[in-house]
């Protein structure tokens, strides 16, 4: 019994010590590699030879499947991004002076268009018309927004974030005016629309807007022009900017 014991001994002692060096000759063919098991000592081999070293087979190693990612978001867009690329044209009037004449009535004035959109404002057509104020003002001055298009000279274009300035006149004949009577005295209160029609790369737009002429007081109201004190030009003249409006 004793004598198997030795020879099982041996025998395992010899495997270990051949697999050992099969692991240190792989190890310096392919590089580096960590190794955390220390080599035994080899032990002095009896005479009797060796029995022939187990046969290792080899088997191949099968890479670990790949983790299945979720598809990529694409960047998102930063800055200020705008789903639809128009021109919004925006009004700025100042009226400068009023010459009152025997037969006629001359407002000259400044608009400003401001092009606030993202693309140029082109073909530009501005009218202006001139109303009495008086109960039908709201009705007279929806009829003009409402109304398309002369066939007055266009200006060719506005560019985005940028304006323009003109400076015109506005006559109406006397007996178009409709004075009123106040404290014996006749008295006339402009109001002033502008219609400015144009295109865009949607099609045809419109900024309407209406305005309250009348002779600057410094506070809310604004007062009337005096019709009875002979030919002159006024001028102090400020405006009021009416709720009735279109921007389309």
């Amino acid at each position: 019994m004793f004598v198997w014991l030795l020879v099982a001994a041996v025998v395992g002692g010899a495997a270990a010590f051949l697999l050992w060096r099969r692991r240190s000759r792989a190890a310096l063919a392919g590089g580096p590699e960590f190794d955390y098991f220390a080599a035994p000592e080899p032990q002095p081999a009896p005479p009797p030879s060796p029995p022939a070293p187990p046969q290792w087979s080899h088997v191949p190693v099968r890479p670990l499947p790949k983790a299945e990612l979720p598809p990529a978001e694409p960047p998102k867009p930063v800055g200020i991004v705008s789903s639809r690329l128009r021109p919004w044209v925006d009004l700025k009037f100042t009226a400068l002076a009023c010459d009152i004449e025997p037969n006629r009535l001359v407002i000259h004035f400044d608009i400003e268009m401001l092009n606030t959109g993202s693309s140029a404002a082109r073909d530009l057509l501005v009218e202006v018309s001139l109303f009495n104020a008086g109960p039908t003002q709201q009705q007279d001055i929806a009829a003009f927004f409402e109304r398309p298009p002369g066939p007055g000279e266009r200006i060719p274009g506005i560019l985005p974030l940028k304006n323009l300035s003109l400076r015109n006149s506005i006559i109406v004949e006397r007996t178009n005016i409709t004075p009123v009577e106040l404290g014996g005295k006749q008295v006339y209160v402009p109001v002033v629309a502008f219609n400015v029609f144009y295109r865009g790369t949607g099609g045809e737009a419109q900024t309407s807007a209406s305005y309250l002429v009348g002779r600057e007081t410094g506070g809310d109201k604004l007062g009337p022009l005096q019709l009875n004190s002979g030919p002159r030009q006024v001028t102090g003249l400020g405006v009021r900017q009416l709720p009735i409006a279109v921007r389309r």
